[in-house]
């Protein structure tokens, strides 16, 4: 080249070690001569660095009755790499609700703490809810007996799906049991 500048002839070769499914880290980029027939060519080796890939939890709905435990709480990815079905947990996350047994009927956030991932950068989204429901009470009349023309007995209630150890007295209101 007439203008001092050397022509390059020839492909200088060019090799890294990381793949696609390479974890996170920092690689060698390997460049040699290849089929390039100038010698006085300089050749400085470069570096990949893999980061780590943004994975988002999220917490699934949950729901159970009032007085019963949590239940154990379920999340989904997204961002997963390479076909993996699940991050290699270094800790794996838990997930928690401030809602107990007692909680009143209601809606309860459910909330990540934990997580880290070999290869990922986890991010929770704690959109989870658990939605505690009412329990089942069950009020039966007892059975009674009585002589044709007396008066009636008084009559009771058994109840049976109390939780939290609660009794009638939780009731704002009991049943009255009649008859015609």
């Amino acid at each position: 080249d007439k203008s001092g500048t050397a022509t390059l002839k020839g492909t200088p070769a060019i090799t890294c070690s990381a793949t696609k499914a390479s974890p996170v880290g920092t690689y060698d980029i390997v460049i040699t001569k290849g089929s390039v027939e100038n010698e006085n060519v300089t050749y400085v080796n470069g570096k990949l660095t893999i980061t780590a890939a943004e994975l988002t939890v999220t917490a699934n709905d949950a729901s159970r009755e009032y007085g019963d435990e949590n239940p154990d709480f379920t999340f989904s990815y997204s961002g997963l790499k390479n076909g993996e079905a699940e991050p290699a947990w270094a800790v794996a996350p838990t997930f928690a609700s401030p809602a107990a047994k007692s909680s009143p009927v209601g809606t309860y956030s459910i909330a990540a703490t934990g997580g880290e991932a070999r290869n990922y950068m986890v991010q929770f989204v704690n959109t989870g809810k658990l939605t505690v429901t009412k329990a089942s009470l069950t009020a039966k009349a007892r059975s009674y007996t009585k002589k044709q023309g007396e008066e009636n007995p008084v009559f009771a209630v058994d109840y049976t799906g109390f939780k939290n150890d609660e009794t009638k007295l939780a009731l704002t209101q009991e049943p009255i049991a009649t008859t015609s």
